[in-house]
């Protein structure tokens, strides 16, 4: 249960960082533009925030946690609801 903790951990510092670098009004594009610019940043965020854990799962899972909160996620479906 350590290993999930540290996970969780690594995860929630990552996406705490994402929400000051991009704030609370961006687009799923502008999300995939940032993470397409290099996420070693992130990496390093998680490794240290989450000892024993694989950093690149904790930030992964911070930027599709952050995704659902884009201004234009529609949690799957095409056009909204």
């Amino acid at each position: 249960m350590r290993e999930r903790g540290d996970l969780e951990a690594a995860t929630f510092t990552v996406l705490e960082e994402l929400r000051r670098r991009l704030g609370s009004s961006f687009s799923l594009g502008e999300l995939a533009v940032f993470y397409g610019a290099g996420t070693d940043w992130a990496t390093g965020l998680a490794a240290s925030a989450g000892v024993g854990t694989d950093a690149s799962a904790a930030v992964d899972a911070a930027f599709g946690r952050y995704a659902r909160e884009a201004v234009d996620y529609s949690g799957g479906y095409r056009g909204g609801r």
